[in-house]
Formats: structure tokens, sequence, C-alpha cells
């Protein structure tokens, strides 16, 4: 069974490897309080959704939903980042 690693980094760190739209997985409650808290930040140009409720909606609020949490793969890395 293969270990998995993780790597802590100050929030400074993210920052400067940071991509400018933020993809958050899931637009429910706790998803709009990322969203929320994202925001405030004022670190990322746009902040966009995924979830499975997509097409039947495609806003949460001001934010666009822009497909479900299995087309994740094709969003391009180098351009986003997610949680």
């Amino acid at each position: 069974m293969k270990k998995r690693v993780f790597q802590w980094q100050s929030l400074r760190e993210i920052e400067i490897k940071m991509n400018s739209k933020l993809l958050i997985i899931g637009a429910g409650g706790h998803g709009k309080v990322v969203a929320d808290a994202a925001k405030k930040m004022k670190v990322w140009d746009s902040i966009e959704f995924l979830d499975d409720l997509y097409p039947k909606i495609k806003f949460l609020d001001s934010w666009q939903i822009v497909g479900t949490k299995a087309e994740i793969h094709d969003f391009d890395r180098n351009l986003y980042s997610a949680l």
C-alpha cells in the first residue's frame, strides 16, 4: 500500500504558486462559505464551482457553476487551484 505524503505550506507560499482561478468542489452551504472567504482574500481573479446538480443549476449567487465533480480532470491545472 502506497503511503500518502502531505506537505503543509504557509499561506504566503500558496499565494506565490496560486493560479488565477479557484475551483470549489460542491456548491452547497460549505462551498458558499469557502467562496465568501476566498473573495475576501482577494487572491483569485475568479471563483467557480463544480457540482453534480450542473447543468440544472448554473449559478450560486454571483458565482458560476461550470461542471460536475466528475469533470474535474477536464480543467487545466495550470489555470485552476481546486478546493
